[in-house]
C-alpha cells in the first residue's frame, strides 16, 4: 500500500466523520492537502522513472531503436518497416507505429 492510498483512505474516512458530525471541516480539507500531496510525489517518482529510462537508453544507444527510428548517413530519421507473422497478411511489411 502506497502513501497515495492511504492519503485516499484517509480522507474517506475524515469525509465520513465530517458528514457524522464528529469531525470538522478541518479534518477534511488537511486529508486533502496530504491526498495532493501524496499524488504529486507519486507523478514525480514516474516522471523521473521515464528521464532514468530515456537517460539509460540514450547511454546505450537504445534511445531510437525503442521507438522504432533510425538515422541514415543523410541524417534523416526514418521508421523500422518489419514484416507481419500470421495467416491472415503473412509477409506483408507494416510500420510499427
Amino acid at each position: 500500500m502506497t502513501s497515495f492510498d492511504l492519503a485516499k483512505k484517509s480522507l474517506a474516512a475524515n469525509q465520513r466523520k465530517f458528514e457524522l458530525g464528529t469531525e470538522t471541516n478541518f479534518f477534511v480539507l488537511d486529508s486533502q492537502e496530504r491526498l495532493a500531496q501524496a499524488e504529486l510525489v507519486l507523478l514525480q517518482a514516474r516522471v523521473n522513472y521515464q528521464e532514468a529510462l530515456a537517460a539509460i537508453n540514450h547511454a546505450s544507444g537504445k534511445l531510437l531503436a525503442s521507438y522504432h527510428l533510425q538515422i541514415d548517413a543523410g541524417h534523416q530519421v526514418s521508421r523500422y518497416t518489419c514484416f507481419v507473422r500470421n495467416s491472415a497478411d503473412a509477409d506483408s511489411p507494416r510500420s510499427q507505429h
